[in-house]
């Protein structure tokens, strides 16, 4: 399958841009001005966002490992698989109700995109 046989791949690409919330770790203000138009508010804002981009920009990197390493590929997948699928329902549960999360359209692009292709590739794998 076209997916199974480019793994590696989608793991670099997908773990890569996943990785640049490390930036909102370092600067959050600026990340998320850039991003999605908004202010972090004080420090439990920042401290919030920091927080987000750290975990999150663990989790590309750790996307990245498995691209390159078979021994639990398919744990780490799942992992992003569930985080992307769960900051998807997030989005949609809120798109209606608060207008920021719009600013999230590029990011919920992606993960839909992940989410599909790491469903493909588990389903082919366990």
């Amino acid at each position: 399958m076209i997916v199974t046989d480019n793994i590696s791949l989608i793991l670099y690409v997908t773990g890569a841009i996943t990785m640049a919330t490390f930036l909102q770790y370092f600067l959050p203000s600026f990340f998320l001005k850039a991003t999605i138009g908004q202010e972090t508010e004080g420090p439990a804002g920042r401290f919030y966002a920091q927080g987000w981009g750290l975990a999150v920009g663990v989790l590309g990197l750790m996307l990245v490992y498995a691209g390159a390493h078979e021994e639990g590929r398919e744990a780490i997948v799942m992992a992003g698989l569930l985080g992307k699928a769960g900051f998807i329902a997030l989005i949609l549960m809120n798109w209606s109700r608060h207008p920021f999360v719009r600013g999230h359209m590029g990011a919920l692009i992606l993960d839909t995109i992940c989410v599909v292709l790491y469903g493909l590739y588990l389903t082919q794998t366990l």
